[in-house]
């Protein structure tokens, strides 16, 4: 959906998304998995920007982008493979802003 980044023509970004079993909520595994899949991209793949979308009642999903870092970016309206529309929010997360909160996560003083 490039049409949603119309300043971003000349940085290198990629969407994610993600799903897990109600079994395993609540016990911290899609936190960690999210935050080494940002890792792989932004070290391994020199990307500039992941971008994560979530439907508006999904407050499970709203807390694990907001835990790994991810920014609130624009209202957006996505079709469900039930062929159902959900309004959600699109968020972003920058190298940058990805390096600044692993860099504090590291700091001696958070240790």
């Amino acid at each position: 959906k490039e049409e949603l980044f119309p300043g971003a023509k000349a940085l290198r970004g990629r969407g994610i998304g993600f799903v897990l079993s109600r079994t395993y909520w609540n016990q911290g595994y899609m936190t960690e998995a999210v935050e080494e899949v940002l890792r792989f991209l932004f070290e391994d793949r020199g990307l500039d920007f992941v971008s994560c979308s979530h439907f508006i009642w999904n407050l499970q999903s709203a807390r694990v982008q907001k835990k790994a870092g991810f920014h609130f970016y624009c209202k957006v309206k996505m079709t469900t493979t039930y062929g159902t529309c959900e309004h959600g929010y699109l968020n972003l997360i920058s190298k940058e802003d990805w390096q600044r909160k692993r860099s504090l996560a590291l700091s001696p003083s958070n240790q």
